[in-house]
């Protein structure tokens, strides 16, 4: 039975990842970053390296209007910053989600494709589940840390 929470597990999301094939090992960028960020897939596409502050940790999100709020700083994990720094090395692009290091990853066409190479999963997958799943971790952290003060 495929299940339709609105969150995923970590083991979920490593399924996905391990559901690309060589053709779309691209989409892992923006999946990482929507993972560790919670950001909107259209702003994850439209990222530049000019929005990554790598010594200080940062991704500043610009671009989506749906919320006052859509323009942020986000604080990001080492992990994170390990994964852009490999994929800057291979990027001639300003972009940072391409699909060969040159060109942007188009919103449609990502959707699209991802949409049917998830298809085999056991659970419905789908890029904005990772905004909940972010949202719902950061809740938790916080909750846990009051509990401890």
């Amino acid at each position: 039975m495929i299940s339709d929470n609105k969150t995923i597990t970590l083991a979920q999301f490593n399924e996905v990842l391990n559901n690309l094939s060589n053709s779309t090992k691209y989409y892992a960028t923006p999946l990482y970053i929507g993972w560790y960020t919670g950001a909107r897939i259209s702003e994850v596409l439209n990222l530049t390296w000019d929005d990554i502050d790598f010594e200080n940790h940062k991704i500043h999100i610009t671009g989506d209007l749906k919320t006052k709020a859509s323009n942020r700083i986000i604080l990001v994990s080492d992990n994170l910053i390990r994964i852009l720094k490999k994929v800057k090395e291979n990027s001639k692009s300003k972009y940072v989600c391409t699909k060969d290091g040159f060109n942007q990853i188009n919103i449609s066409y990502f959707k699209s494709n991802l949409h049917h190479l998830m298809s085999n999963l056991d659970f419905k997958f789908t890029f904005h589940k990772l905004r909940h799943t972010h949202a719902t971790l950061f809740l938790f952290i916080l909750i846990f840390v009051q509990g401890l003060l």
